[in-house]
């Protein structure tokens, strides 16, 4: 089927569990896309404070509930993506991760950096991201036209998301907004 084609294409960052952490908007995440044949590989990265509010580790039994729930609905792509009836697609797998990503200033006076978190750490120190990836086959991937984005009315504080589509060797970007989330999809399969 070609999925390493797929894998390639699309960042490994929900692998690790703590990044480096680089310039993040408040309301704006990432949505990667990859299509190859009838497979069609998706990763979003978005930072906490879009997801549940706030970035840091959880300091409380309801901050705790509300990363689960998060998880829980990023797991769950049919309530974020909606393909075209036509193109009969079906999720086949599906993963979501919460990412401490620290700040290179604050790494560790002795010269290394862990890649855990430690019950010690400050709640208010870093930041955290929420990762998922998502795998659909399509039984009839020429009528994936678009991708009507619910993401939006599962996250509130969510406002667009960068769009990078890579399909037939060629990529695309775009910007998903809150006010017209639908993605369009080039003609390429």
């Amino acid at each position: 089927m070609g999925l390493g084609l797929i894998a390639a294409s699309l960042p490994a960052a929900a692998q690790a569990e703590t990044r480096q952490l680089g310039t993040h908007l408040h309301g704006h995440g990432h949505l990667d896309v990859a299509a190859e044949n009838d497979a069609l590989s998706m990763e979003l990265r978005v930072a906490g404070a879009d997801i549940v509010g706030f970035e840091h580790l959880p300091a409380s039994a309801a901050e705790q509930a509300a990363i689960e729930a998060a998880l829980a609905t990023l797991s769950d792509s049919s309530s974020l993506f909606t393909f075209p009836a036509a193109a009969a697609c079906r999720q086949e797998s599906a993963e979501a991760s919460l990412v401490v990503l620290s700040d290179p200033a604050e790494d560790e006076p002795h010269g290394h950096s862990h890649s855990h978190a430690h019950a010690e750490d400050k709640v208010d120190g870093g930041h955290a991201e929420f990762h998922s990836r998502y795998l659909f086959i399509c039984d009839n991937p020429a009528a994936l036209d678009r991708i009507a984005l619910s993401y939006f009315e599962a996250f509130t504080n969510a406002q667009e998301l960068t769009v990078q589509l890579v399909a037939d060797g060629a990529s695309f970007g775009h910007v998903v907004t809150r006010a017209a989330p639908v993605l369009d999809l080039p003609r390429r399969f």
